[in-house]
Order: structure tokens, then sequence, then C-alpha cells
């Protein structure tokens, strides 16, 4: 074979394996598979914005709590740079009035509260009441949607306003000022309502995390001081309405979330966009299929992750080439958003029916009710909220039969009436479990102090 022929052979070779490679490069790189496309944010944004019209949301009034926090960063910076009483355990003000177990006559105490009046005076807690007021909006989502879901305030604004109102609540009613206690309760349960607004599952996680330590906070404060009549008729009133978005609506905000965006962390983590858009598609295609028709109790019953991941993957993805973190990730957010439901859920019928109880007390001259339905029809309220969301059977009441002013109120968190056994820590939601484990849930539930130094 003459060298000219050898060498037109060879440079064909080349050019047709250039031709191959560069075929399957496109067919790896760029090809969908017949995947549609990212849909426009709009397709996501604009549902979310019908929601928030027909909540009454009114985007204007972030405004204000964004001046709250730009004030309330200004105040709390000075704390650990001034020259107040040793403090330890590096504890911020909030937490040594609000969880703090210190002597409220000692100099860090003082301190403390000196620091949430200047939060006061700087007008942190009336921007925070003219947010709610105005309508408890937030800023509509700009750039890109995957990007921008780290960059959203619904957790780090609604975090640092319920916090703030919680240590606010705490001194108020030291001052005997009930009705500020309830403005300052009413904007920490919007607070739990707006961590949701966006229909995520990590909105709804933190929503339900919200709700259950305004619920504690209430039920601690009543417990400890007293409530009059009227005001545990509005908070009843206030926790009777959910703050938290419905399971369905977390499903489609989701799913239209998940439409959109063009998935560039799992594309810097090794995939490429073909790869990237199947995987994805086909993962809501069975996230979809795995959630259909069951309740978020019926998932935190028969969790699709964290009790058997390495089953649910093979069950609910099986095929995709995804990587495995992020599948975890998801199927673990299911799992956590049904967990933080179930316990949130629990506390606030629970809580209902404390207020109940003790609503009924005040008006009869400090008798208790014979039962919780007695309580319950009192307020003017369903016995729905007598039972137990997770085993569909009554929360247990019972009178102290050598005490008439006491009584025990609990959830069977196993689906095993344990006699009202409790955490001996205080860790009051523990008894809520798949699995017996001897223990219930308290629904009297009292604060529990933390230690702050020797």
């Amino acid at each position: 074979m003459r060298l000219g022929n050898i060498r037109a052979w060879v440079g064909a070779c080349v050019l047709a394996l250039l031709v191959t490679a560069g075929a399957w490069t496109w067919l790896y790189l760029f090809d969908d598979g017949g995947v549609p496309g990212p849909k426009p944010p709009e397709h996501y944004t604009a549902w979310l914005e019908e929601r928030w019209q027909a909540e009454g949301r009114n985007p204007e009034s972030w405004a204000r709590l964004e001046l709250a926090i730009e004030k309330w960063r200004d105040v709390e910076e000075t704390w650990f740079f001034a020259d107040e009483p040793a403090n330890e355990e590096f504890l911020t003000p909030r937490e040594l009035i609000a969880l703090g177990d210190i002597p409220k006559d000692g100099d860090l105490y003082a301190a403390a509260v000196r620091h949430i009046e200047g939060l006061r005076e700087a007008g942190v807690f009336a921007a925070i009441r003219d947010h709610r007021l105005q309508g408890a909006g937030l800023p509509p989502w700009e750039g890109d949607l995957y990007d921008g879901l780290s960059d959203r305030p619904t957790f780090s604004a609604s975090m640092q306003g319920l916090y703030l109102c919680q240590a606010a609540a705490r001194l108020a009613m030291a001052d005997g000022d009930e009705e500020e206690v309830l403005e300052l309760i009413r904007d920490m349960w919007s607070f739990a309502a707006l961590a949701g607004a966006d229909r995520l599952m990590v909105g709804q996680l933190t929503s339900s995390a919200w709700a259950a330590e305004t619920l504690r906070e209430a039920s601690a404060l009543m417990m400890e001081v007293g409530w009059k009549d009227s005001a545990l008729r509005a908070l009843l009133l206030l926790f009777t309405d959910d703050p938290r978005p419905q399971w369905e609506e977390i499903r489609e905000g989701e799913r239209r979330w998940g439409a959109c965006t063009d998935r560039r962390a799992l594309i810097e983590a090794g995939l490429t966009k073909a790869l990237a858009r199947r995987s994805f598609a086909r993962m809501y295609e069975r996230f979809d299929a795995t959630v259909e028709g069951r309740s978020v109790v019926e998932l935190w019953k028969d969790p699709p992750g964290s009790v058997d991941l390495d089953s649910y993957l093979d069950r609910a993805v099986s095929g995709i080439n995804t990587p495995s973190e992020l599948i975890s990730q998801v199927a673990t957010s299911i799992n956590m958003v049904a967990s933080g439901w179930v316990s949130s859920e629990v506390q606030r019928r629970g809580t209902i029916c404390l207020l109940a109880i003790e609503l009924y007390r005040a008006e009869h001259n400090g008798a208790l009710p014979d039962s919780l339905e007695t309580a319950l029809h009192n307020a003017g309220l369903d016995e729905f909220f007598a039972i137990d969301p997770v085993w569909d059977t009554p929360f247990i009441y019972t009178r102290d039969a050598n005490d008439p002013a006491q009584y025990t109120l609990y959830a069977i968190g196993d689906g095993i009436d344990d006699g009202g056994v409790f955490p001996t820590d205080g860790s009051h939601l523990q008894g809520v479990s798949r699995t017996p484990g001897g223990l219930d849930v308290n629904l009297k539930r009292e604060r529990l102090p933390i230690p702050v130094g020797d």
C-alpha cells in the first residue's frame, strides 16, 4: 500500500472517530433525550403569587420586615462586644430571656433586658408588627430559581423575627401587659406561616418548627402565669387557623419549582446537562408516584427514605443515573416534612385542648371540665381537635382524684397507651414514634431551663 493511500486511510479513520466522538459528545452533553427543557420561572412564580394574593399577602409590606432586620443587626452586633457582665455560654439576649434560667435580679439578665428594650426603642418590634398588619408579604423571586433558593428570606427572616418576639413576649408578660403578649404571639404565628409561603418542602419543615415553637411558648406562659378568659379565647381563635401550607400545595410547589430549574448543581457535581435533565425528570416522576394518594401521616408511618433508604432508592428511583446523595436528600426531606408535620400537629391540637381546659376553668370558678369534649364545646370548637392526628384516637385527659385542681393531658405517641409515662428530660415530643418506645406525649408542657455556667 502506498504511503499516500495509508495517510488517506488513517485520515479517514481519524475523521470517522472525530465525527463519532463529536456525535456522542453532543448526545452526552446537549441532547435531552426527549425530556422537555426547563420551563420559564413564571411557571412557578406566577402560580405562587396567585396563592399569596388569595392569602392577602402584600409584597410591599416586606420593606417593613427588612427594616426590622436591619435595625436588629445594628443593635445585635454590639451585644458580644459590649462591656457587659460575663456571658460564659455566649447566649444571645433572647436566649437569656426566653429560654435561660439565670437569676432575674442578676446583672446578666438585666443586660439582656436592656438589649431587648434597645431593640424596641429602635423600632424593631413596631416594624415587625407593621409587616404582619400590612399583609405579611415576601419579596418576589429574582434570578435563577435554583440559585435563589438559598437566598430566600423565608427561613432567616422568620427565625430572627420569631425568636425576638419570643423574648419580648416574656418581658411583656413579666410586666403584666397581656395584650402585648397576645400581639407578639400573633407575630410569631405569622412567622410560622411566612416560613412556608414558598410552598416547598424546606419551607413546610420550617413552618412546622416555628408553629411548634409558638405553641410551646403560649402554653408555657399560660401554665406559668395564667391567662384571662378573653386572652384564652383569642389564642384559641389564632391556633385553630393552621399556618402551614397543605401537603398537596407542597407537592405542586415542588413539581413546578423542579420543572423550572436548570440543575446547575448536578452539572457541577459531574452530570451533564442531558443526564441531569433526564435524571430529574424521572426523579420527579418517581417522587410523584411515591407520594401519590398518600397523606402526610401515611408517609410518616411508612416513610419513603430515612428508615430504609437503600430499599427506598431501589424502589423509587431504580435505573435513574442521579447522584445518590441528591436522591437521599429528597427522600430524607419527604420523611422530615412528614415527621415535622405530625409532631407539630399533635402539639397544635394538644395546645388547643389545653387552652380549652383552662378556658373552662376560668369561666367555671376554677372547676375542671369532666371531658375534653365538654371543654371544646364550651370554647365553641369541634371535637376534631381532641383526636390524635397520628393514631386517630382521642387524647387522654384525666382529673387528679387527690387534687381537683390538677389534671393530666397526653397523647399516645407510639400508638400504645403507656399510662402517662413521659421522657424525664422534658422532650415531650420524643414519645411520637413509629415503633413502641414506652413513652407518651405530655401535652402539658413546661419550660425547661438552659444551663448558664456553673
